[in-house]
């Protein structure tokens, strides 16, 4: 397994012959072993500079069966990414305890996650903000399983906002009535809510292709978590399944390093004017 990326920012692509990996850490391997089962690849929704590697994640969605996960924007993207993680290691908390959130699922948007997600064995988890016109095609004709989950356009436009204000490749809103305006056209990072949402919910009904919102997984997020499962054929007991809930609450991954994001260098996140992980409320 490669080295530990520092961040450029999550991005991930999946492959047809990824599947899930087993809790055990095979020899020479710093996370779970490759198992024969479902792929997970965690796709969020964002759109980024780096579209144009099309043909590489192309062929990366050749060449595995994976699982992706899909949240729009950046609100639930990580409470995703860390179900997904606890669910491939049933529900063993030690990887995401031990592994920075952007190493388990390389995002494959920007050039730095393709290329480690590309290194990595299958099955792996792989995360991308690509809106639906933008994502290989190939993937609707492998074995990759995508998870999809939405958030309220309300909450998001909050979580952006302030999201906006300490990240340095953003630019900053002038005033939460300006940014309504830019969110409404489309003009703000990663593109229009509602043309993202349009699009990838075309989807729905698919068997490869899995829904859910962010409010269900507040609301019962145990049944949520065996709902995901179900999903990707993976049997977890009620003892893991309660493990998965405990260890991806707010609270867990607020108090936690290697998914709160407090590691990310100063280069990329002004840690004084905010942090990712702020409430994980809704507000309707």
């Amino acid at each position: 397994m490669a080295a530990p990326l520092r961040p450029s920012f999550p991005t991930t692509m999946q492959t047809e012959t990824d599947h899930w990996l087993s809790p055990e850490p095979q020899a020479g391997q710093e996370t779970p072993g490759q198992g024969k089962q479902e792929l997970l690849i965690f796709i969020q929704l964002s759109v980024h500079q780096s579209v144009g590697e099309g043909a590489r994640t192309s062929w990366l969605c050749e060449q595995s069966g994976c699982f992706r996960s899909i949240n729009r924007f950046i609100p639930g993207t990580n409470w995703m990414l860390e179900i997904l993680s606890l669910i491939r290691c049933e529900g063993d908390p030690g990887w995401v305890r031990s592994v920075l959130n952007w190493d388990r699922a390389p995002w494959i948007d920007n050039q730095t996650g393709l290329e480690a997600a590309l290194k990595y064995p299958s099955p792996r988890l792989l995360t991308s903000h690509l809106p639906l016109q933008l994502f290989p095609k190939s993937w609707q004709h492998s074995k990759a399983k995508v998870i999809y989950t939405l958030r309220c356009p309300k909450d998001v436009l909050v979580s952006l906002y302030h999201f906006s204000h300490f990240m340095h490749i953003f630019k900053v809103p002038s005033s939460m009535d300006s940014f309504l305006e830019d969110f409404l056209s489309g003009n703000v990072p990663f593109g229009s809510w509602f043309d993202h949402v349009t699009g990838w919910m075309g989807l729905k009904g698919n068997e490869n292709f899995f829904f859910i919102t962010y409010e269900e997984l507040q609301q019962d997020p145990g049944g949520s978590v065996r709902r995901i499962c179900r999903f990707l054929g993976k049997e977890l007991c009620e003892e893991q399944v309660a493990s998965v809930v405990e260890n991806a609450s707010f609270q867990s991954m607020k108090g936690n390093q290697m998914s709160n994001f407090s590691q990310i260098p100063d280069t990329y996140v002004n840690h004084e004017k905010g942090e990712l992980l702020r409430k994980g409320k809704t507000r309707v």
